[in-house]
């Protein structure tokens, strides 16, 4: 049925290189502005706000039903003079999200921002013939769609934090804005587009929807998992995904062009059909994490030319509000619920997906051969049958999970750091309810009788981490913790180290920002005797009796330990206006993260300055010791 369209190119003028990169600006910082602001920044403003899951899906549901009322309601004007108004209240969304507390302010933003996104979008899609042929038009929208994805896939910006996303989202805004006011008066307010029959466009429509409820299902599932997250769009591939999305973007807008928009359907669907499926395996995963980023960005420049671009004027208005309002803000949200509980992408979401696309693009031939059809229909979801029935492969981190539980390990340590306690100052800022209850089981932790280990993975080093583990106390002489040395014959031990220093990425920044806030409440010479026995009891094992780095476990570490009696203590240096005793008391509460070396963080101040005395007192009269006094 689909086979019917055929795309009659206007005679109309070439737009002005001016034209053509303020239609792409447009398209760019609107679809920036969704992907940066509502499907990350905003979501986690409204998490971290909120936290209460039945609070934070009444909020983001308002943004849906915004979205909805703001599409029917800009068609029914059928003016692109409404953009301008759509983008403003963008604008207002995010720069008050940054002020915005408790429900009622989030619940009115979120509105705000579904309203001004859905007169936006339309109004973007409905009006692009005003100022473009199909031919111009698909490129330059290839173009801004493919430099939208680009953009937000810059590490600085992909990796900022949200309220500095939101500012970001608002010169997306402002983009767009600019965009469109380069553009200029409307060359012409009506032209004859394409000829497709409704019944073709509803078929659209449906498609549309089938890809945006895939496409919003898998990211959910690979966002909140977190091996699927690393291998996609991990810290190390976000220039390559930016790349990724910008060609197949300009190259799917160059399809359309051609005339050929069921081939570029049909090439969005298999391939983002089979990187949903090959990011389930550890195998593919490598592979998916490259057709992922071109079928999103083929399906999505079809999205925004179709309506307008490539239909009968008399219908892009029409076509817009209901290929944005039901594929865009139905689909996406019935797509996320569907995998709110999911950790790998299934079977038959794939099949069912590609199946009905299949179906839409292909109906008339497919009828001349349903049993071939049926056939292999049934096959491939057998196949899907299964791969559902097989164990998915856990990773170390996973494993090193069930290791965790199995040798009781909650029984004398919490992953939970309490509120209002002293917590904050040895470990760092305090969980989150909500955060600590997505774990199944809850790790809270049945009592402390040793360190909580929230961010011990930033804390202590792998190798330290396993030597601990094999003889505690040659470590910590006080430890009451037994040795776990046999767990390391089979590689459950490494998998429990792995377990323990995951999302090293969070914990890092906490742990540093907790050192470099700590200042002693007062310096006083400490008594070096007291210095003395600490250091043989907890330093000497590593740097030695004598301090130049050549204790019992000095092999032990991938760096030799520090020489303190001579030195250079190149992780000491000052700050401005500090003395190096300071410095060097700072090193000893909390370590150096990154290295093998250790804090002892639950030493009282005056402990941590004995030390720090004692190990002053070997260099005088040196600079060091001088700046101490």
């Amino acid at each position: 049925m689909l086979g019917l369209i055929s795309i009659e190119v206007e005679t109309m003028n070439r737009p002005s290189l001016t034209q053509g990169l303020a239609g792409a600006g447009m398209v760019a910082g609107i679809y920036g502005y969704f992907l940066l602001f509502s499907q990350f920044a905003f979501l986690e403003i409204v998490t971290h706000e909120l936290e209460v899951e039945s609070r934070i899906k009444l909020v983001l549901s308002l943004m849906a039903l915004g979205g909805i009322v703001g599409s029917i309601l800009v068609a029914r004007r059928k003016s692109s003079a409404w953009l301008p108004y759509g983008l403003i209240a963008c604008l207002i969304a995010s720069a008050g999200s940054g002020l915005a507390t408790g429900m009622v302010a989030l619940m009115l933003l979120s509105c705000l921002m579904g309203l001004g996104l859905g007169v936006a979008t339309v109004s973007l899609a409905a009006s692009l013939p005003q100022w473009f042929s199909s031919q111009n038009g698909c490129w330059w929208v290839g173009c801004g769609t493919g430099a939208g994805y680009a953009l937000c896939n810059v590490p600085s910006i992909f990796q900022a934090t949200p309220p500095t996303q939101a500012w970001i989202s608002c010169g997306f805004v402002l983009l767009a804005l600019l965009s469109r006011h380069l553009l200029g008066p409307a060359l012409h307010e009506t032209s004859t587009q394409t000829s497709v029959p409704m019944r073709s466009a509803t078929a659209v429509v449906v498609m549309f929807f089938a890809l945006v409820w895939m496409d919003s299902g898998a990211f959910y599932i690979i966002q909140h998992a977190e091996e699927l997250k690393k291998a996609t769009w991990g810290a190390d591939r976000l220039w390559w995904n930016a790349g990724l999305h910008f060609a197949a973007a300009v190259i799917a807008g160059a399809t359309l062009a051609s005339g050929r928009f069921r081939l570029l359907l049909l090439s969005a669907a298999l391939i983002l059909g089979t990187a949903a499926w090959w990011v389930n395996d550890p195998n593919t995963r490598s592979f998916a994490a490259i057709f992922y980023p071109i079928g999103v960005s083929f399906y999505s420049t079809a999205l925004v030319c179709w309506p307008g671009l490539l239909s009968p004027r008399e219908s892009s208005w029409k076509r817009a509000s209901w290929v944005f309002a039901l594929a865009g803000w139905i689909g996406s949200g019935l797509g996320i619920g569907m995998a709110e509980n999911l950790h790998r992408v299934p079977s038959w979401f794939i099949l069912s997906t590609l199946t009905l696309v299949i179906a839409l693009l292909f109906g008339s031939t497919l009828r001349k051969h349903a049993g071939r059809w049926s056939l292999a229909v049934l096959a491939l979801f057998l196949v899907a049958h299964e791969q559902t029935q097989a164990p998915p492969e856990l990773s170390a981190v996973k494993r090193g999970k069930q290791v965790y539980l199995a040798e009781g390990c909650i029984h004398c340590h919490s992953q939970y750091l309490r509120p209002n306690s002293i917590d904050t100052t040895l470990w760092g800022k305090a969980s989150r309810p909500k955060k600590v209850l997505e774990n199944q089981p809850v790790l809270i932790g049945n009592r402390r009788q040793g360190p909580d280990l929230t961010h011990v993975g930033a804390r202590r080093s792998a190798a330290w981490l396993k030597e601990h583990f094999e003889d505690p106390r040659a470590l910590v002489p006080d430890s009451v913790m037994p040795s776990y040395r046999h767990l390391f014959t089979d590689g459950r031990g490494d998998d429990l180290i792995a377990y323990l220093q995951r999302d090293l990425d969070q914990s890092f920044p906490v742990v540093q920002k907790l050192a470099q806030d700590w200042q002693p409440d007062s310096w006083k010479r400490g008594d070096l005797s007291e210095g003395k026995k600490l250091f043989h009891e907890h330093c000497a094992v590593c740097h030695g009796n004598d301090g130049q780095g050549k204790g019992a476990l000095a092999a032990k570490w991938h760096k030799a330990p520090a020489n303190l009696a001579q030195g250079p203590w190149i992780w000491s240096s000052p700050r401005e206006g500090e003395s190096h005793a300071v410095s060097i008391a700072r090193v000893i509460r909390f370590g150096i993260p990154g290295t093998d070396m250790p804090g002892h963080e639950t030493w009282t101040d005056e402990q941590t300055q004995a030390v720090t005395e004692y190990l002053l007192q070997w260099r005088q009269p040196t600079k060091e010791s001088r700046l101490a006094e």
